[in-house]
């Protein structure tokens, strides 16, 4: 009895043993596997970082290019804004220069014009004042008759004659009928235009041989 105890007992080690190896195999299938999957991930990360990097690669290159071009754009562009700067500022001088130009011809045509009126006005003026003078200006028997008797030359026979007449009027009175050739002033060469307002022919031959009231004739008219 005792035999088939220690038979079973060292049955029972040996399944003891067999199921330890059994337990150490698993385990380190077991670890085997988990290494194999950390690897596998590992080298699933690293492909995807290395697929990362390479997108990161093109995208810096593509950058890279788009940022040459736009730069070469750039200064293409750069020179026609310089070049469409310049044209404006020209076409601005242009324009001023042409402006002040017709500013100064519009001035000039304006002071010409200015000029014009200004010598119409100043000879209107003065015409009006030489009207205005003449007609205002008395005018005196005095001044005008000597003159008219200046530059009139009387017919030698007809000056004394005319005078001695005269000399016998103002020494006798007058008739009433007053003779047809009291006194003759065909000779003078008076104008009615230059007698002043108011004075009678009458009043002037008794301001020149200076009659009086009583030896004047009444309604005596001179020829």
């Amino acid at each position: 009895m005792e035999v088939k105890i220690q038979k079973l007992e060292n049955v029972i080690n040996e399944v003891g043993k067999d199921v330890k190896e059994k337990d150490d195999k698993i385990n380190k299938l077991q670890a085997q596997i988990r290494m194999k999957t950390d690897t596998n991930e590992l080298t699933q990360l690293q492909d995807k970082l290395n697929a990362t990097e390479k997108r990161l690669g093109t995208s810096l290159a593509e950058n890279q290019r788009l940022q040459a071009k736009l730069d070469k754009g750039a200064e293409l562009y750069k020179e026609e804004i310089e070049h469409l700067k310049t044209q404006l500022v020209k076409h601005d001088m242009e324009r001023m220069k042409q402006s002040k130009s017709f500013d100064t011809h519009n001035e000039l045509q304006l002071k010409e014009e200015l000029r014009k009126w200004k010598e119409r006005a100043l000879k209107w003026k003065e015409r009006s004042s030489r009207e205005i003078t003449r007609d205002t200006v008395p005018r005196s028997p005095r001044k005008t008759v000597p003159y008219s008797l200046k530059d009139q030359t009387p017919s030698p026979s007809k000056e004394p004659v005319s005078q001695e007449i005269a000399v016998q009027n103002i020494s006798q009175p007058l008739p009433l009928t007053c003779p047809t050739n009291l006194f003759d002033n065909s000779s003078l060469n008076l104008q009615t235009d230059i007698q002043p307002a108011g004075v009678e022919p009458r009043e002037q031959l008794k301001h020149w041989f200076g009659t009086s009231e009583k030896d004047k004739a009444p309604d005596c008219i001179t020829q």
